[in-house]
């Protein structure tokens, strides 16, 4: 990963802890340091934990092997199935200019699969500028979903 690629990564996933904070979370991000890890953030909430892994791509499709997560598929596996729980994939397309969102449950398969996952099919779209309107509001509304 070129050094480009390294800053438009962290300050996007800069992004996402910011939009998480906003909407009171306590937000992680994971050490890049750290090697295995499974995913880049973590947010909590109201006994509530979402881990979040935050993907940048030049085009409008995320492919499973030069976006990592073909090295990552057996440990996303298994911390999936031992945690019960899922991980988020956040992706912001150059080309598109929006965010879009899914999660490993629903896309892994068809992400090794097909090899990629084009992202206004198999994705739905996020607004993390929906946490300015609704920080302090009872009823949150995360991802405007067509």
């Amino acid at each position: 990963m070129g050094i480009k690629q390294y800053l438009v990564g962290k300050t996007f996933e800069e992004e996402v802890i910011d939009y998480y904070h906003k909407m009171n979370y306590f937000t992680y991000k994971i050490p890049t340091q750290i090697n295995g890890t499974v995913f880049d953030i973590i947010a909590i909430k109201n006994g509530a934990c979402l881990t979040i892994e935050c993907k940048h791509v030049e085009g409008d499709k995320l492919s499973f092997k030069s976006s990592g997560l073909a090295k990552k598929k057996d440990e996303l596996d298994h911390f999936i199935a031992t945690c019960n729980t899922n991980v988020y994939i956040y992706v912001k397309s150059d080309k598109l200019g929006k965010i879009y969102w899914t999660t490993w449950k629903k896309s892994g398969k068809l992400l090794e699969d097909k090899g990629y996952l084009k992202l206004e099919e198999d994705c739905f779209p996020a607004d993390l500028s929906a946490s300015d309107k609704y920080a302090n509001n009872k009823t949150h509304r995360h991802f405007k979903v067509r």
